[in-house]
């Protein structure tokens, strides 16, 4: 089930593709995806693991950044475990 802002107020969309885990900037990530998700559609369309930062994280910061700002995700041919983990719903 996909959880989504309500529809009437959703004034724009915003995407993601390819991160491949390159999350130096995580908590500038998490901000800006934060503020804009009351009027704003929030999508990745895929491979948001196994890429620089992969190794060190494992996928915990991903898997909690989709979950917790992402309305829609796809996924990608990276990290395809990962998507169907417990919680991360495709």
């Amino acid at each position: 089930m996909i959880t989504l802002p309500d529809a009437r107020r959703l004034s724009s969309t915003l995407a993601t593709t390819d991160l491949h885990s390159s999350l130096d900037q995580a908590t500038t990530l998490a901000a800006h995806l934060s503020r804009a998700r009351p009027t704003t559609l929030v999508v990745d369309s895929g491979d948001f693991f196994e890429g620089t930062h992969y190794l060190a994280t494992r996928g915990r910061i991903e898997q909690r950044i989709l979950t917790e700002f992402y309305d829609v995700i796809a996924p990608g041919n990276h990290g395809w475990s990962h998507y169907t983990s417990p919680g991360l719903r495709v």
